[in-house]
């Protein structure tokens, strides 16, 4: 996809849920442009980017995409409709974030579909703050991460040494 093509489709997605503060994004060409910066800039918004080609420093989305990605397959394979498939993942709860859904995060309410729900649940209501609930989970994953991950110290290095890194998955060089 190209930059414009990014741009508007944010700007419609902005237009009906109002502007963020910020973007996380991975580095991918239609992010790092000219083009995408001066939209970022026109449209007051700070624009943050993973590491390149490290998909776990960007987990959250890598995850939903997964998630998505076995929405429709699934949908297809039962030969359903996958947008539905999509109104019910919006529709189930985050764990970690008082059990809101991100259709009640986003709009105050949940979508009304085919499985039965209290009708108070359908009319807006005001959802509280959950800065600091997304917070404490990012902590406990980062906590939960840091115990499994095996971190070596790294061996010191002599003057003339040939050193050998990875420049991008699947090239070396020396």
């Amino acid at each position: 996809m190209t930059a414009h093509k990014v741009i508007t489709s944010l700007k419609e997605i902005f237009s009906r849920n109002g502007t963020p503060d910020m973007i996380v994004s991975d580095n991918a060409r239609q992010f790092d442009c000219s083009e995408f910066r001066e939209f970022v800039q026109k449209w007051e918004i700070t624009h943050h980017t993973s590491s390149p080609h490290y998909a776990q420093s960007n987990g959250q989305a890598e995850r939903c995409i997964q998630t998505v990605k076995t929405l429709m397959k699934r949908a297809n394979m039962s030969k359903n409709d996958p947008m539905y498939a999509l109104l019910e993942y919006r529709n189930t709860p985050i764990d970690g974030l008082r059990g809101f859904a991100p259709s009640q995060i986003l709009n105050g309410r949940l979508l009304r579909s085919r499985i039965p729900v209290s009708t108070s649940l359908l009319r807006p209501q005001a959802i509280p703050p959950l800065q600091d609930d997304l917070a404490e989970r990012q902590r406990r994953q980062l906590t939960n991460y840091n115990a499994r991950a095996q971190i070596k110290p790294l061996p010191s290095l002599s003057t003339n040494q040939d050193v050998v890194f990875r420049a991008k998955p699947g090239t070396w060089r020396q």
